[in-house]
């Protein structure tokens, strides 16, 4: 019994002093280092954004040298560049994109690291997810504070929880949109989003409920050619409102319904005269012109028929796209259409062709038509609107009598038909008085000392000259110098003489 006692003391002796050794310390492998202290630190994040960023504050009085920190999320690691410094109680912003960090920063959370130069931990968050929050920031309210909230983005500067405007994020509404989504974040709540349309005079406006994390609205339909504005309102919970795109109200987006095809917005043509002669240079805009691959403008002369027409390729200048029909003959009538193709092969003419319309660009009785006509004889020679009375003078630029019987001389408001028997004698002038009279040679209507177009046409309609009198001095005339010339000029009365300045 004695040796049992003995053999039981010595084992718990060698128990004792085995239980006596020094236990060795557990360390959790996910276990984050300490945060030293630091006077920069991470202070807002948009992790919604295009691009999301990161901003660091320096709350120090003293600007800090910042190169070779080191800003990360929970999968890569950007270092700051060599020679970056923040000033005092100023700020840094990295773009957090794969071009620029290398990374980008997760809408449903994660968590950010800041490191100092010698891979120190000076700062670190673990952001919430922002998912609900498109386009509103993560941030230290103030500054460089212990308080985080979500607010507006103030990339750059001093943060701010102030009741701002809510942030709507949307894509650019087109005419291949059946339903429009949008997002729309604010820190007080969204109370109400809705889509504007206005078209064709009328305005309408859609609500748009939130669906799946979107606000939604389907888009009615619209005919080819048809001009749409719209914009989306936004209004948060203490009746702040936000816009999209961000020039509301003052411009609304816009987008054309085409089917996929160019549509001529405008299409005008201006000759080396008023009467055609020379080269006639055309000019086509054409929606959408970044797609447009080729404008062609066809033409036919007298006589001919669509299978004889020439095609000329319209060259792009800017916004527009230009081309020339050659001279022609005086007398020749010139028909043509414009033909625009854009990227995917969709085509469309000028003037715009639809089945039962009155154009086809197979029947060239269809086209429209210019005249090659010969040189007027008279013109708009001199002429008043601060005059007693006003008056107009009409010159013969020609070298025989010409007979102006049943001529017409307009203002904006009125046309004076002139007295069968009325001729002018070779290079002579005759004077309308623009008396609001009935007799002889006096106009229905006076001129406006402000300034209007004043128009002379020959007994067919035909244009013969067109003037734009401007505001002139009370006394003075507007007067071609010299006489049947290109250029005017303000001078005193020559009425029914030779004209000077």
């Amino acid at each position: 019994m004695k040796a049992f006692r003995l053999l039981l003391v010595a084992a718990l002796a060698a128990l004792t002093i085995t239980s006596c050794v020094k236990d060795e310390l557990y360390e959790d492998p996910n276990q984050q280092p300490p945060i030293e202290t630091s006077d920069v630190m991470i202070n807002e994040v948009l992790s919604t954004g295009a691009p999301d960023y990161i901003e660091l504050y320096n709350k120090s009085d003293n600007a800090i040298d910042i190169s070779g920190y080191l800003i990360s999320d929970s999968g890569a690691e950007f270092t700051v560049p060599s020679g970056t410094s923040i000033p005092a109680k100023g700020f840094y912003v990295l773009d957090c994109s794969d071009e620029v960090a290398g990374f980008k920063i997760s809408s449903g959370g994660e968590l950010l690291s800041l490191k100092d130069n010698t891979s120190k931990l000076i700062d670190q968050l673990d952001l919430p997810s922002l998912a609900d929050y498109d386009g509103l920031s993560y941030s230290r309210i103030p500054d460089g504070s212990t308080t985080w909230e979500v607010t507006g983005t103030t990339k750059g500067a001093t943060n701010s929880n102030s009741n701002t405007n809510p942030v709507i994020t949307a894509d650019p509404l087109d005419e291949f949109t059946s339903v429009y989504e949008v997002s729309a974040s604010d820190a007080d709540g969204i109370s109400s989003v809705k889509l504007v349309i206005k078209v064709n005079s009328g305005i309408y406006s859609y609500d748009m409920p939130l669906i799946d994390g979107k606000y939604q609205v389907s888009i009615p339909t619209y005919a080819n050619g048809t001009r749409v504005e719209y914009y989306v309102e936004a209004k948060d919970m203490t009746g702040k409102v936000g816009f999209y795109p961000e020039t509301v109200p003052t411009t609304f987006g816009v987008y054309y319904v085409t089917g996929g095809k160019p549509l001529f917005f405008s299409v005008s043509y201006t000759a080396d005269s008023a009467i055609n002669q020379g080269n006639v240079t055309f000019t086509a805009d054409v929606y959408d012109n970044d797609s447009v691959v080729e404008v062609k403008l066809y033409y036919i002369l007298s006589g001919e028929v669509a299978a004889d027409k020439v095609a000329v390729i319209l060259t792009r200048q800017d916004s527009v796209f230009v081309g020339q029909i050659p001279a022609q003959d005086v007398g020749e009538t010139i028909s043509y259409y414009l033909r625009a193709e854009n990227t995917s092969g969709g085509k469309t003419y000028y003037p715009y062709e639809s089945v039962g319309g009155s154009f086809n660009h197979d029947n060239d009785t269809t086209w429209p038509n210019y005249t090659v006509k010969l040189a007027p004889s008279v013109v708009i020679n001199e002429l008043t609107g601060t005059g007693t009375p006003d008056f107009i003078e009409i010159y013969n630029i020609t070298n025989a009598p010409v007979d102006i019987s049943g001529y017409k001389i307009s203002d904006s408001s009125a046309e004076y038909i002139l007295p069968s028997g009325t001729t002018i004698s070779a290079h002579g002038y005759i004077v309308l008085l623009c008396n609001d009279g009935n007799s002889g040679l006096e106009t229905n209507f006076k001129i406006s000392s402000g300034g209007e177009l004043i128009t002379l046409k020959n007994p067919t309609n035909d244009i013969v000259d067109q003037i734009h009198l401007p505001v002139i001095a009370i006394g003075k005339t507007y007067s071609r110098i010299p006489d049947g010339g290109s250029t005017w000029a303000e001078t005193n009365d020559t009425q029914g003489a030779t004209n000077g300045n």
